[in-house]
């Protein structure tokens, strides 16, 4: 299921290990969850499911490009022409 999840994230030829790590992460969760009995410990490993595909996604999530073009003050040059 991990190399499912890597596939569908387009991870595969990636460098990026912490997601790919991430992704087989979710997967054993997702199997212990779909594997256990116990209604409580069930609800529990669902809830870590969630929080674990959460960061996943900020993980992915590209980051913020700011343009600090508009703070940057004017700038005005004079030229001086020698004689």
């Amino acid at each position: 299921m991990g190399q499912k999840i890597v596939k569908d994230l387009d991870l595969e030829e990636s460098c990026d290990t912490l997601g790919k790590w991430m992704a087989h992460y979710l997967a054993e969760k997702i199997v212990a969850c779909n594997c256990e009995q116990n209604e409580d410990t069930k609800n529990k490993i669902h809830e870590e499911c969630k929080k674990i595909s959460s960061d996943l996604a900020d993980h992915l999530k590209p980051p913020e490009i700011k343009s600090y073009h508009n703070e940057l003050p004017k700038i005005s040059v004079k030229f001086i022409v020698a004689d």
